[in-house]
Order: C-alpha cells, then sequence, then structure tokens
C-alpha cells in the first residue's frame, strides 16, 4: 500500500500547478492552505475544476476551489443553524406533552408500558436501549441531573432530554403513543391534532432522521452543499411532495429525495419561533449568489449538485 508523503505548502502548489491548477496569488494560497489544508480544499471541492483524471481544465484556479469551499462552509453553518431550532423545538414539545399527559414524575413517566417496542438489534428493543439511556441520564453525575436527583429526588422529562443526543431524541419520538405523536406534531407544526393522520406521523420521523443525517454530516466538517444520504433520504409521501410539486414519477426519477431544496421543505413543515426556513434559504441563497458572481459559468455545476435551483422561503 503506497503511502502519501508529506509535502510543504510549496510543494503542494507546485504538484497542483503541474496538474493545470492556476494560482492569482501563491502567498495566499499558503497561508490558506497552513488554515483549511490541502485535503480539505482540494480533495472536498476539486470536481468543480476537473476536466479528467487529476488535470484541470484551463483557466480553473485554487482560489475557485477555495470560494467554493468557502459557500460551502456558509452552507453547512446555516443547516447547523437551521436543525438546532428544530432540536431545540423537539426537546420542548417532547418533554411538555410527556408530562402533560403521564406527570413529571421518572418513576411514571418512564414506564415502559407508555412506550412502543420499536425494533430489535443485538436482541434488544429500541424500547430496552432507550430506557436503558435513560437510567443512565438519571444517574449522571454532571450538571443539572445530580442537582435535581440530590435536591428534588426526580429529573423531569424537560430535564432528562437535556441528556440526550439528537438520534436519542428521535427515538424517544418515536416510541411514544399515537395520541403523543399526535400533539407534538401539533405543537411543532401548528397543524390542528384532528389533521394529524398516520402519513403525517411517518413523514415526521422520516423527516427527522432525514435532519439528522444533515446535522451529523455538517457536524463533521464534510461537503454539505452537495450531501446526500440512502439511509435516510425523504421517502415518498403526498403531503411533502404535493408541497414540492413533485409527482410520484419525478419522485422515482430521484427528485426530491435528497439536496438542498429538499432540506429547505423538510425545514419548512415547523413552526417555531424563530423561521429556521426563512433564515435558512436566506443563508444558502446568499451563498450561493455570492460564489455565482465570481464564477457565474459553474451556474450549471452547482445547480446539478444540489439537485435544481435553489428559493428563498418566506
Amino acid at each position: 500500500m503506497e503511502q502519501k508523503p508529506f509535502r510543504t505548502f510549496e510543494e503542494q502548489i507546485a504538484i497542483l500547478k503541474s496538474r493545470n491548477l492556476s494560482f492569482v496569488n501563491e502567498d495566499a494560497a499558503v497561508d490558506i492552505l497552513s488554515t483549511y489544508s490541502y485535503y480539505e480544499i482540494i480533495n472536498g471541492y476539486k470536481e468543480v475544476g476537473i476536466a479528467r483524471g487529476e488535470n484541470y481544465r484551463d483557466g480553473v484556479t485554487f482560489e475557485q476551489l477555495f470560494n467554493l469551499f468557502l459557500m460551502d462552509k456558509k452552507i453547512r453553518s446555516a443547516i447547523a443553524i437551521a436543525i438546532n431550532e428544530i432540536e431545540a423545538h423537539l426537546r420542548t414539545a417532547l418533554s411538555y406533552t410527556v408530562a402533560k399527559h403521564y406527570s413529571a414524575d421518572q418513576n411514571e413517566y418512564l414506564k415502559r408500558r407508555y412506550y412502543e417496542k420499536g425494533n430489535t438489534k443485538k436482541r434488544q428493543s429500541q424500547r430496552t436501549q432507550l430506557l436503558n439511556k435513560c437510567n443512565k441520564i438519571l444517574n449522571d453525575s454532571s450538571q443539572p441531573y445530580k442537582h435535581y436527583r440530590e435536591h428534588h429526588g426526580n429529573i423531569p422529562p424537560w430535564i432528562l432530554v437535556k441528556g440526550m443526543t439528537f438520534g436519542n431524541l428521535i427515538t424517544f419520538y418515536k416510541l411514544q403513543m399515537p395520541s403523543i405523536k399526535t400533539e407534538v406534531i401539533s405543537l411543532m407544526t401548528k397543524i390542528p391534532e384532528e389533521l394529524v393522520t398516520d402519513d403525517l406521523k411517518d413523514m415526521m420521523v422520516n423527516i427527522l432522521y432525514f435532519l439528522l443525517a444533515h446535522r451529523n454530516n455538517s457536524a463533521h466538517v464534510s461537503r454539505a452543499y452537495n450531501f446526500k444520504t440512502e439511509k435516510s433520504k425523504i421517502r415518498y409521501t403526498k403531503a411533502f411532495h404535493d408541497r414540492m410539486k413533485i409527482s410520484k414519477m419525478e419522485y422515482d426519477n430521484g427528485n426530491g429525495q435528497n439536496g438542498l431544496s429538499t432540506l429547505a421543505f423538510a425545514l419548512s413543515w415547523f413552526q417555531t419561533h424563530n423561521s429556521p426556513v426563512a433564515s435558512f434559504s436566506f443563508a444558502v441563497t446568499q451563498a450561493i449568489d455570492e460564489y455565482l458572481k465570481l464564477y457565474p459559468s459553474d451556474k450549471g455545476f452547482i445547480e446539478k449538485e444540489i439537485e435544481g435551483p435553489f428559493y428563498i422561503f418566506v
């Protein structure tokens, strides 16, 4: 197995120049490579300028790749901010509804009978895994769990959920009884409870896992503008795809499954105090527009990578 040898910043630039990549300012390029690394910029964003193999098209510059990197960095930040809003809303709506229906007493609201079994993995149901996780949080030595345990003798659900990851939180929602899910959806979307169907409940679980995939991808500082998830892609749901104006046939051809537009429509279902889809779509549109002002000929490439034109939600 061939190992990659160490290269100085100047040697990295020489290699790129040998592959037909131009530089507007080599001194500035050294500063950039010393901050963000060769791998992050070149390996992450070279597709915009590659002609064949490792060689670049005539006229493609290092600065072009770096500006695509900066565009993606802004999009990644917008994704994280928007999904953090949804996560906070889910924590509040779910803990509020659980306490309202079952009590704030941990010995009551964590009874097994209140939760669906879920899938089985490694001979343990999701319910067992979830309750084990909850028990660990109840006995956590950090704050605020220790304070509530020692001074109140109880950890209410709105404190318990603070110890859950977004993935734990989605499982906590997924395993709730149908009536709890209905109320949580209504709180988060402003859809009247009587209009919350089983299809909407399934769609919400799908959306939450789709958001989780994007959040995890962004947390690992991976490419965000063209991120795709096969495992957690948006499944065809009439309500969701009617909103996108995408037919079942168009969906089967790959539309409305992934991409930034699909992410924006997923966010559009939530009615939080601060509209996450409005701020997200504005930030993404601004980032793309700033890049295309510098490199207008890349419009086709960008639209293909993000799976279609992107619009601001208001």
